[in-house]
């Protein structure tokens, strides 16, 4: 895996992917704001990559994926055009 988060960790495999709808809002120094399934949500910079695929948003879960939130997640994809 190519991608790391910010901790210098990998980010996940294929595997592990979610798909969501993740739009980068905004950027505040290390930090941005992102809108994941609805939710906004403050992240590290260094762990918020441009995804692969043009037309899917992914995450990868550090916890079960029922308790998907900010300290749960390691990474997140969001959209080209969307950073």
């Amino acid at each position: 895996d190519k991608y790391k988060d910010v901790n210098g960790g990998l980010c996940c495999g294929t595997q592990d992917c979610v798909e969501v709808d993740a739009v980068l809002l905004r950027r505040e120094g290390a930090r941005v704001l992102l809108r994941i399934n609805g939710v906004h949500v403050w992240f590290l910079a260094g762990s918020v990559h441009v995804s692969e695929d043009p037309n899917r948003a992914y995450l990868c879960p550090r916890c079960a994926r029922e308790k998907l939130g900010p300290s749960c997640i390691r990474c997140v994809f969001v959209l080209p055009g969307n950073t």
